[in-house]
């Protein structure tokens, strides 16, 4: 039989409001010995527990689209009166996937300003949960997955040890000078390895270990041994002015980049691919930078992978994602709406989460747009916001269709 540990925000407080310590020590021996996030049986409600560093500041369970933006009133911690606990039940589905933390809550009537932060992690880890998307010291995302989630065993692991080779050096590219990561296999065979260009590496390489997860991934021959170019941002300022449909910075990324991987493969005996056999991909700014390739240069990639593509971007205008559905056509499902030129083989893979509101109805209107203009589209949508947690697991599942055939 199943042992579980489970209670909900109300019985913790009730059973424990003024309790003495043995009691608290025999609470926090049973949180650290069953885990959290405590996950009821057969049911939805799940309970978060944070404790209290003896500052009693108000606390706040950041949940990607779950208890941000909109959310945050939903996130805020009870402190249990006299105890060193801050709990919150929420109730989440079996099959999300997704990141949180714990931080600092805002005053009350108050929310976090500014858009968040790109590859800074304010908020805690969950101390009592082993998974985590990153980590950074005591600060990073934890993970969420629910039993029914879509799960890809490739992300579970502990090391970073992989039995290729991984090559990084800064580059001019694109104006600035900006970091490259070139991964390239240990078993390369005497055919053209497949090339993915991914954007923003400084996570998927630096936080998040995608090498890794791709080794796993061929060793049980779900996909072949591949290489991949990623390329990094300098920092927030760069990554919008480059990812925001910079067709500049796209050509010296299908140019001078793509060039430096080439010849560092060379370098090692190893033949990439050329275009037919080259995937572009990235997420948000980089989803949308990654159909902005395939559009003005389908000559170059075989392939197209975005998920939740920032769709709510446009050249000669200052929006923000809060501008999504000032527009019944957003300007990139524009863009694909003529009559696309036959000698195009670009193949589009969108995907979205069912958490990122407004934009699941405009992505599923891009890709019927894309299909009626005879585009070779797929749509895939996972249970998750707009989070590295599910992005992770569609890449790998994206890479899985296109060398399924």
């Amino acid at each position: 039989m199943t042992r579980t540990f489970f209670l909900t925000e109300d019985q913790i407080i009730e059973n424990y409001s003024n309790a003495d310590k043995e009691a608290l020590d025999r609470f926090w021996d049973l949180v650290s010995r069953f885990g959290t996030p405590m996950r009821e049986l057969n049911g939805v409600r799940t309970t978060f527990v944070w404790r209290d560093l003896g500052e009693n500041t108000p606390m706040h369970l950041y949940m990607n689209r779950i208890t941000d933006k909109q959310n945050y009133d939903v996130g805020r911690m009870k402190q249990v009166p006299g105890a060193d606990i801050h709990v919150l039940t929420l109730e989440l589905a079996s099959t999300l996937t997704a990141s949180y933390g714990f931080q600092s809550a805002a005053q009350n009537g108050e929310r976090p300003k500014g858009p968040p932060p790109h590859d800074h992690y304010p908020t805690y880890l969950d101390t009592h949960n082993p998974r985590a998307l990153v980590r950074d010291g005591i600060n990073g995302l934890s993970l969420f997955e629910g039993p029914f989630n879509r799960f890809r065993r490739e992300w579970h692991f502990d090391a970073g040890d992989i039995a290729g080779t991984l090559f990084s050096e800064e580059v001019q590219v694109g104006g600035a000078l900006r970091r490259l990561w070139l991964y390239l296999p240990a078993e390369t065979g005497d055919e053209p390895l497949p090339l993915m260009t991914l954007f923003d590496a400084e996570i998927w390489f630096g936080r998040l270990h995608l090498p890794v997860a791709l080794e796993k991934a061929a060793a049980e021959g779900k996909i072949p041994p591949m290489a991949v170019l990623g390329v990094s941002n300098v920092d927030r300022a760069d990554r919008v002015a480059s990812l925001s449909a910079n067709e500049e910075f796209l050509a010296d990324v299908s140019g001078t980049a793509t060039i430096w991987a080439v010849t560092h493969a060379a370098s090692r005996g190893v033949t990439l691919a050329g275009p037919e056999g080259q995937i572009i991909a990235g997420q948000s700014l980089g989803g949308l930078s990654a159909l902005v390739s395939a559009l003005r240069e389908p000559q170059r990639y075989r392939w197209a992978i975005a998920a939740s593509p920032s769709l709510w971007w446009e050249p000669g205008e200052k929006r923000a994602p809060a501008d999504l559905g000032d527009r019944s056509v957003d300007w990139l499902t524009e863009q694909f709406g003529t009559s696309k030129d036959p000698e195009i083989e670009t193949k589009v893979l969108l995907s979205v989460g069912v958490r990122e509101g407004l934009s699941v109805p405009h992505v599923h209107l891009m890709e019927q747009t894309m299909r009626y203009f005879r585009w070779d589209v797929g749509l895939n949508v996972y249970d998750g916001g707009h989070d590295f947690a599910w992005w992770r697991m569609a890449l790998i599942d994206d890479l899985e269709r296109i060398f399924a055939g």
